[in-house]
């Protein structure tokens, strides 16, 4: 059960409280771009030892200022030491902000973009008086990234402030329809096919489990839910409200309802 996952390091804060990194200052404090946490030149360095090392870094970035210099270190550490199948991350990125540019880097570099749908279900209302409406007109722009061939995995940002759930999350993905009642950007919809596999196949992927993880196939472990309702047959917006019947980890029964 234990296993380096990867190096964890953050250029910059988070967004509600106003010290995520972008260029442009926030909409409701119009002196402030955020903070950096890590010069580039110390990021860049960290970042290649860890390469070379044969480690996965990933790399917290929110503001888009973050995010060019997380891609930075990357192109740098790559281009200095080609290495396959890295699977570097960027904890944030797919958020908003992915600009077409940006999006080829990533796929260029082969980075695995972890966006937070949660963070958008539960304070999207707040990130709007934070960064306007021009900035969120993209945001979470999940079947864009997926049309553009960025690999894109679920990521619950947990722990954090809000329960760990990924059917509220692949409804989010779905259905666009956030906590606070608003759809957001509905043009970004994805389909529950392409949403299940942000959290079980694609995720299993970005933890280099994908040989053991993600599928139900032979040779795999029995790790299952099992629900009460096909999610491929009802509206998206009630997948979060399928009871779990079952979860079978290992070939074990962990939970029975």
């Amino acid at each position: 059960w234990l296993r380096i996952g990867g190096v964890k390091m953050s250029i910059d804060g988070g967004i509600t409280g106003r010290n995520a990194c972008f260029y442009e200052p926030y909409e409701d404090d119009p002196h402030n771009c955020g903070i950096i946490r890590i010069p580039q030149d110390e990021l860049n360095e960290t970042v290649l030892k860890c390469h070379q090392a044969g480690l996965r870094c990933c790399v917290h970035a929110i503001g888009d200022r973050a995010f060019d210099m997380a891609l930075d270190a990357y192109e740098n550490a790559i281009q200095k030491s080609p290495r396959k199948d890295h699977r570097h991350r960027i904890e944030h990125m797919g958020n908003w902000l992915s600009t077409p540019e940006r999006m080829q880097r990533i796929v260029r570099s082969g980075i695995i973009a972890i966006p937070n749908i949660s963070i958008g279900y539960y304070v999207g209302d707040a990130i709007l008086d934070c960064l306007g409406e021009k900035r969120l007109a993209k945001s979470f722009p999940f079947r864009t990234l997926l049309k553009n061939g960025v690999i894109i995995a679920g990521g619950s940002d947990a722990p954090g402030y809000w329960p760990v759930d990924p059917l509220r999350d692949i409804t989010a993905c779905v259905s666009r329809k956030m906590r606070w009642g608003e759809v957001l950007v509905p043009e970004e919809r994805i389909s529950v096919s392409a949403a299940f596999a942000m959290h079980t196949a694609t995720a299993a992927f970005v933890g280099f489990e994908e040989n053991d993880k993600g599928t139900l196939e032979v040779g795999k472990l029995a790790d299952i839910a099992i629900l009460a309702e096909d999610p491929f047959e009802i509206p998206g917006e009630r997948i979060k409200d399928i009871k779990v019947e079952m979860t079978i980890v290992g070939g074990e029964i962990k939970y029975e309802a």
